[in-house]
């Protein structure tokens, strides 16, 4: 089991022999027009939540995935991956009840993994959001590949458009003012798998409690507090599923991936 001490080892640690990955998929799904929950739409013949863990357990370095979900949906996301005929094993995944926030819920995984999963402190853990279904292989490689390196990496892309810092409504208006243009060349959007070492993304998650924060909805962000998080150039064709409109978007990028490989 891990220990948990004040400090952290110095980074980087050696190249792990296993990951272990925690799969976010207790969001409320508020954007989402269906009355469902999103995770359980179909794209292309599979549902959102599937094709997001079968990207994930492709991982040759997996040996454990725990999926965390609202408690009234456990058994519905068991059933979903017994009858999927190419689902991983069920002693390698695991469903569990998430938090009330994405951060609980990355928790509430921690615990698992060390209480039932004996996580070690040489282990790598990856966080990916469920919603996020278009992750390559290859972007997953990259990015475990990095955190072994380093320590901590996330996939990320830089920003094409220009950003903008809101201000307060000009006297007797209603719509917010610019306040600040951001630089452009500085800004990145962070996507995930985010991949830390066990013990760092642990002691990261205590410091956050200890500043009293509990609803961070990003990983790295936390992590950054105690190490440098290396950035892995994503795709912007890695798209959180948010909205039902994206749905469409995402059948159409598999549909052009499928013609690609018949083309080759």
């Amino acid at each position: 089991m891990m220990s948990i001490a004040d400090g952290v080892s110095d980074l980087p640690s050696s190249t792990p022999s296993s990951l272990v990955a925690l799969v976010c998929a207790a969001g409320r799904s508020s954007r989402f027009s269906s009355g469902d929950s999103k995770i359980f739409s179909d794209v292309a013949g599979a549902s959102v939540l599937l094709r997001s863990v079968q990207a994930i357990q492709a991982h040759p370095l997996v040996r454990a995935t725990v999926i965390l979900c609202p408690e009234p949906e456990v058994r519905r996301i068991e059933a979903l991956f017994l009858k999927s005929a190419s689902a991983a094993s069920a002693a390698v995944l695991h469903v569990i009840p998430g938090g009330e926030t994405r951060q609980l819920s990355v928790q509430a995984g921690l615990q698992f993994a060390l209480r039932v999963l004996s996580l070690a402190d040489s282990e790598l853990v990856l966080v990916h959001d469920a919603a996020r279904c278009l992750v390559l292989g290859s972007q997953v490689s990259a990015v475990v590949e990095e955190a072994a390196r380093s320590g901590a990496a996330t996939l990320a892309v830089p920003v094409t458009d220009t950003i903008v810092r809101a201000a307060a409504p000009v006297a007797g208006g209603s719509a917010p003012a610019i306040a600040q243009t951001l630089r452009r060349e500085e800004l990145w959007a962070v996507q995930t798998p985010q991949v830390f070492r066990a013990e760092l993304l642990l002691k990261a998650h205590q410091a956050a409690s200890a500043r009293g924060e509990t609803s961070a909805t990003d990983d790295a962000g936390l992590v950054r507090h105690l190490a440098a998080v290396s950035l892995v150039m994503g795709s912007t064709e890695n798209l959180k599923i948010t909205r039902s409109t994206d749905l469409a978007v995402a059948c159409q990028i598999l549909k052009a991936r499928e013609g690609t490989k018949e083309e080759g």
